[in-house]
C-alpha cells in the first residue's frame, strides 16, 4: 500500500494521526462543485487558522485585504482512491494573467494553508476539455487551466494546525476549473474545480514549540 493510500485510509476511518515524518509528501485533489464561503476571514473561521494580509504579502508580494478574496469550498479527496479526506477551500483574488490564491486543506485533525500566485489559461475547445468531474453528467466542461510551480527555496505554507503544527513547505498545483460566477452561465452558476496538489512538508527548526507560537508560519 503506498503512502498516499495509507494517509487516506487513516484519515477516513478517523484514526488519531501523529505528526508528519521529517519530510512528507502529500498528494491531494480538490474536486467537484464549490460553494461560496465568503472572504478570507470566513475561510479562516472554517479552517481554524489566522492567515492575514501580511502572510499573503509574504507569499505573493501583493498587499491584498482579506475582504478582497472570494473563497469557495469543495470536497478534498485522495487522488488515487477518491476517498474523501476533508474539505478544500480556495480563496481567489484576480490579478493580471492569473490569481493570488490562499488554498486551505482541512482535515479532522489539522489544517494547512498555502498561498501563492497561480497562472490561468484558456482551454482549447475540444482539446482535452472533458467534464471537470469525469463521469458526472451534471459537470460542465472546464474553461480554464490553472497551475503553479513553487520556488523550492521558500515557504508557501502560511498556516499549519493540529498534526501539521510546526511544519513548513511548498504547494504545487495543476488543474482545470469552470468559473461559474465569471462565465455568466445560468445553468452552471457555481465554480467547479479539478485541481491536483502536491504538498511537501518539513519541520521548521525555528518552531521548536510551534503550538505555543500560533499557527501562522510567516
Amino acid at each position: 500500500m503506498n503512502k498516499t493510500l495509507l494517509f487516506a485510509t487513516a484519515v477516513t476511518v478517523g484514526l488519531a494521526m501523529t505528526a508528519p515524518a521529517k519530510a512528507d509528501r502529500i498528494l491531494l485533489q480538490m474536486l467537484g462543485e464549490a460553494a461560496f464561503v465568503g472572504d478570507l476571514n470566513a475561510a479562516n473561521a472554517e479552517a481554524g487558522t489566522n492567515v492575514t494580509e501580511a502572510d499573503v504579502f509574504g507569499a505573493t508580494g501583493l498587499a491584498i485585504d482579506p475582504t478582497g478574496f472570494d473563497c469557495f469550498r469543495m470536497p478534498l479527496l485522495d487522488p488515487a482512491t477518491k476517498l474523501h479526506l476533508g474539505s478544500g477551500i480556495d480563496c481567489l483574488h484576480l490579478i493580471g494573467g492569473g490569481v493570488a490564491a490562499v488554498s486551505f486543506f482541512i482535515f479532522h485533525d489539522g489544517s494547512l494553508a498555502n498561498a501563492g500566485l497561480t497562472s490561468l489559461g484558456a482551454f482549447t475547445i475540444d482539446v482535452g476539455d472533458n467534464p471537470v468531474v469525469p463521469g458526472d453528467p451534471a459537470s460542465p466542461s472546464p474553461l480554464l487551466m490553472t497551475g503553479s510551480i513553487p520556488n523550492l527555496t521558500s515557504d508557501s505554507i502560511v498556516a499549519a494546525t493540529g498534526r501539521f503544527d510546526g511544519y513548513v513547505g511548498t504547494g504545487r498545483v495543476s488543474g482545470a476549473i469552470f468559473p461559474g460566477p465569471l462565465a455568466n452561465d445560468p445553468d452552471f452558476p457555481n465554480f467547479w474545480f479539478n485541481c491536483l496538489w502536491e504538498i511537501n512538508l518539513q519541520p521548521n527548526p525555528g518552531f521548536a514549540n510551534a503550538a505555543a507560537q500560533g499557527n501562522n508560519r510567516n
